[in-house]
């Protein structure tokens, strides 16, 4: 479903009009006349007026300049039984007029309409083990965009997806009698949210905050860190202390959001630097929880998850103009992305962090005049570089023996550039040549040896036809 939003609001508040004075002159017998003859009305505003106006301006900008709003919905149900006494496969059910348990399911339950199978098959003298499954799956996206400034433009997203399945297991006794032995049942709840580091302005969310809203001594210590994992990582938790909201705030996601800017090299100081300048940034962020029926007829949650990304946190993407009678491109991107997992049954925290930085730079040419075997051959050639730098650690906290740095785990750093020349001498014969070295450090508790792998190499590419 898409609204278009900004065209359904404008009418609301009509077009601003430039002019803030008109000026009316009186003319007598059509002549001119002296300037104290000429009489001039102000249609300037007043205080009241004019901040009524900005009040007005700024509700617009916030709350109705936004483009379409687009929502998908999505819902999958499916129902399977076993032991049904017909003996047909339900088509004549589904195609025919007249229903019969002979003929197998009915057209309702075939079409998900129903969850009445018809009746069980059993065996006289002896009892029959029979199983009912259930799977449902439900998922809505929410996103809508709008410009910031001329060249930039921000997309939010919302979305949230949540799923059971159960399994009832059943016996038929000799008389065909039918009665629960065992159910069980799963489910999954993902959702956007939005979870900023630490350390930023007005943030106060983070692993310390989860380790001081946690109580070990609660009647029940396990939903105490559950509950606290969530609230403790939440940035801005707005919707979920609202009374209004308690019971559905689980379900409620929250905005990730994407910004691109083109248009960079109009600004005066990039204006001799690039033919074209763009920087894009990406925030997204997920909550996960898996939980399991218990013997109780209770939810209760065995995993949790939260992670939080900038994918970039920046990129830049150059264009240069003409460069040796070339093409010159060039790219930037800084990345960070951070996961924490609760072990529920532990009560440890695992934080696995990401962060990489890598740029390429590549300059092409056409006619690129190549002496080869005493000819000299006008072709394409490309020279292309590429480095990436990654760094990952995972560390543990224990929040019943907390510490601020935790216990670390694990950690690599894995740095990699490469080199590559491409001459094409035509649409079907290429060749590369190519260098690659890769390094691996390790740090913190990691027990793997420092490495470094060396690669060179052509590729000759061919196309017979």
């Amino acid at each position: 479903m898409i609204l278009r939003w900004k065209s359904l609001t404008e009418p609301l508040f009509g077009k601003e009009d430039p002019k803030n004075t008109t000026t009316k002159k009186q003319d007598i017998d059509q002549g001119e006349l002296s300037d104290s003859n000429k009489v001039v009305i102000s249609d300037k505003p007043s205080s009241l007026s004019r901040a009524f106006q900005f009040l007005v301006s700024t509700i617009k900008y916030v709350f109705f300049d936004w483009e379409n709003f687009t929502t998908n919905y999505t819902h999958d149900y499916s129902v399977s039984k076993s032991g049904i006494r017909g003996m047909g496969t339900g088509f004549y059910n589904f195609w025919g007029i007249t229903q019969s348990d002979d003929n197998g399911p009915s057209r309702a339950f075939q079409l998900g309409l129903s969850s009445d199978v018809g009746p069980r098959a059993f065996s006289p003298g002896a009892n029959t083990n029979l199983s009912d499954l259930f799977s449902e799956k439900n998922s809505i996206d929410f996103k809508t965009a709008r410009p910031l400034w001329e060249g930039a433009k921000i997309d939010i997203n919302w979305n949230v997806n949540w799923s059971e399945n159960k399994n009832v297991s059943l016996n038929a006794n000799e008389f065909g009698e039918i009665t629960i032995t065992n159910t069980t049942a799963t489910g999954s709840l993902t959702r956007s949210f939005l979870s900023l580091p630490p350390g930023l302005p007005l943030v106060e969310s983070g692993i310390q905050k989860v380790f001081s809203l946690y109580n070990p001594n609660a009647p029940d210590p396990r939903k105490s860190l559950s509950d606290a994992f969530v609230e403790g990582f939440e940035t801005f938790p707005i919707l979920s202390s609202l009374p209004m909201f308690s019971d559905v705030s689980q379900y409620i996601p929250r905005a990730n959001w994407r910004i691109t800017w083109d248009g960079i090299e109009k600004i005066l100081f990039f204006k001799s630097l690039a033919d074209r300048i763009s920087l894009d940034h990406a925030y997204s962020s997920s909550y996960t929880e898996g939980w399991k029926l218990t013997t109780e007829g209770n939810e209760e949650i065995q995993t949790q998850r939260i992670e939080y990304g900038f994918t970039p946190v920046a990129g830049l993407n150059i264009t240069f103009g003409q460069v040796w009678g070339g093409n010159m491109n060039g790219s930037i991107k800084f990345s960070s992305r951070t996961t924490y997992d609760l072990g529920a049954s532990t009560s440890n925290i695992n934080e696995t962090l990401s962060r990489d930085i890598g740029f390429t730079a590549s300059f092409s040419k056409a006619g690129f005049d190549v002496p080869l075997f005493g000819v000299s051959l006008k072709n394409d050639v490309e020279f292309l570089i590429s480095y990436t730098s990654t760094k990952n650690s995972v560390v543990r906290y224990e929040m019943n023996n907390f510490t601020e740095d935790g216990i670390p785990q694990d950690g690599t750093t894995r740095t990699t550039i490469e080199p590559r020349i491409k001459y094409t001498i035509s649409s079907k014969v290429s060749l590369s040549i190519f260098y690659k070295r890769s390094t691996v450090e390790p740090e913190g508790a990691a027990r793997i040896p420092p490495t470094t792998t060396n690669e060179a190499g052509l590729d000759v590419n061919i196309v017979i036809q």
